[in-house]
């Protein structure tokens, strides 16, 4: 994204009488607007992705510091398991915790852009498994997550979802998501984030019902526009040379 300012310099003239009496014409240059919306664009760092869920998603664990596992049994960060198999036969494009000879074993998989968690009403194997896509922090600063969550099928018996974000051992967001609610609901949240944190988006499967649960839960993560450091000294000291100098004199 590139931000352009719109500026005007204007010139005038005036008389100047020296003191040998000759009279002279001087065209002076006000340039002081100039000069402080230049600095301003060089001052302010520019909003950029760092990091989107759909677009990074791979089959290879920690590309792009993402995390495809699973919190077993409890809803805590620290339970945290990778997912082990990648792409299996009957679920393409999908992580998975475990694929069995027939089927999987459990409902739980994540793919570009969603998920589904497991339960204990389905036909796999009854254990709470919560579906974990997980972003590490790689340089602390000011970051937008922003994106969607909505349920992507609908059924008897089923209940809906949540949708959860914690910063490391924080949870810092929760969303209800009815069942059938295909639209779903946008969020966006800005915080501080330093390096090393871990960014973890949860699919609940609200209770132990795992009755049609593919969920879209998507996730793009942002650097936001803030001013840099050594900007804001450049800004400050070119200020304070243009309205100490207003305008330039040719003779």
């Amino acid at each position: 994204m590139e931000v352009v300012f719109a500026y005007r310099v204007r010139y005038r003239s005036i008389h100047v009488v020296r003191s040998a009496g000759v009279h002279m014409k001087v065209n002076c240059i006000h340039y002081t607007q100039a000069m402080v919306f230049v600095l301003l664009t060089a001052c302010f760092s520019q909003a950029a992705i760092v990091a989107d869920s759909v677009a990074d998603f791979s089959g290879t664990q920690g590309q792009g510091n993402w995390y495809y596992g699973y919190y077993p049994g409890t809803l805590s960060p620290s339970s945290f398991v990778l997912m082990g198999t990648f792409n299996p036969p009957g679920r393409p494009n999908y992580w998975v915790v475990e694929d069995g000879p027939a089927l999987p074993n459990f409902f739980t998989g994540l793919n570009d852009i969603g998920g589904h968690p497991n339960g204990v009403l389905g036909d796999r194997s009854d254990a709470i498994h919560y579906a974990v896509r997980r972003w590490i922090v790689e340089s602390s600063g000011l970051y937008t997550i922003s994106g969607n969550i909505g349920d992507l099928e609908s059924g008897p018996g089923g209940n809906g979802v949540i949708g959860r974000i914690f910063s490391g051992d924080i949870e810092v967001y929760t969303q209800s998501i009815s069942e059938g609610d295909f639209s779903g609901v946008n969020y966006s949240l800005t915080f501080n984030l330093t390096a090393g944190t871990t960014l973890d988006f949860v699919i609940d499967a609200n209770g132990d019902n795992d009755l049609f649960d593919n969920t879209r839960f998507t996730a793009m993560i942002s650097s936001a526009a803030i001013p840099e450091p050594s900007s804001l000294l450049l800004l400050v000291g070119g200020c304070m040379v243009a309205f100490g100098r207003r305008r330039y004199v040719s003779c």
